[in-house]
């Protein structure tokens, strides 16, 4: 199955929430629900994003949350989140080829190990 990499594409006004004062919880929408991996692997990301104006931000249930004066986000913020985007992006298809890579890896050990078990029962069992 082939991953289509996610963008963010608008914001969810419905899920976004003021947090407190000028703050408030902006939920950006993705271009589709990722996995939970691929969620996790943002969260990491992001964890090492570095900018001297860097919100709080996940990713959870198909969004991008982001806490931050709405203004702040065409101005600081989605430059940062979009390549944040971008790179789990990539570092989800690197998983995913190494997840791949190790499936292939039991396939072919579980193929020879039928094989060898196959060769034995024809020899003792004829």
């Amino acid at each position: 199955m082939a991953f289509t990499h996610i963008k963010i594409v608008g914001i969810d006004q419905k899920s976004s929430t003021r947090e407190s004062g000028d703050l408030f919880n902006v939920a950006l929408n993705l271009s589709t629900a990722p996995p939970p991996e691929w969620n996790q692997l943002f969260n990491a990301n992001w964890g090492g994003v570095l900018y001297s104006m860097k919100r709080k931000a996940y990713a959870s249930r198909g969004l991008i949350i982001i806490t931050c004066v709405p203004a702040e986000l065409e101005t600081d913020h989605i430059s940062y989140l979009n390549a944040a985007v971008a790179e789990t992006n990539a570092t989800y298809v690197k998983y995913l080829a190494e997840r791949q890579v190790m499936k292939d890896k039991v396939a072919k050990k579980d193929t020879e190990d039928k094989a060898l078990l196959s060769g034995i029962e024809a020899k003792l069992f004829q």
